[in-house]
């Protein structure tokens, strides 16, 4: 990542928090804790941190931000690795015999149109909807497990 891009990072941080990171010595570090994350990775992982920080007095750190990083990335290979098996699936079943599975999965199928869908997308389209049912998998395990989360409170 270039300093500019970091920089676009770090105006982010400081536009939500109170306390600012300003002084050379402090950006310095940041950058060189975090100049080896890929951009996209790197303001992704600050816009969910932002979404999910209730109290944003003081700045996030670098590891928060790499932490974020790593998480994102382990749930987008989990998405993913489920998605190779639905495809071994599509082979095994077909479009009119569609398995049951958990609702987590299902609700990531249903968010790209359904099982349907998924069986009649062309190779050179299925990144598109990978990219989706990615996206879609890892905010519907998120809401479950809030709602998981409730329910024990």
């Amino acid at each position: 990542m270039t300093r500019e891009e970091f920089i676009q990072g770090i105006t982010i941080i400081n536009s939500v928090c109170q306390k600012q990171i300003e002084v050379e010595a402090t950006l310095n570090v940041y950058f060189l804790t975090l100049r080896d994350l890929n951009f996209k990775d790197y303001m992704e992982a600050i816009i969910e941190l932002i979404k999910e920080k209730e109290f944003l007095h003081s700045p996030l750190s670098p590891a928060e931000i790499r932490n974020k990083v790593k998480s994102m990335k382990k749930t987008n290979l989990i998405a993913s690795n489920i998605l190779d098996k639905l495809r071994i699936d599509i082979i095994k079943y077909g479009a009119h015999n569609k398995p049951e599975y958990p609702l987590d999965i299902e609700m990531a199928l249903e968010s790209i149109g359904g099982w349907g869908k998924l069986c009649a997308t062309e190779d050179d389209k299925f990144y598109y909807i990978e990219k989706e049912f990615i996206k879609n998998y890892n905010e519907n395990c998120l809401a479950i497990e809030s709602k998981d989360l409730k329910k024990i409170n």
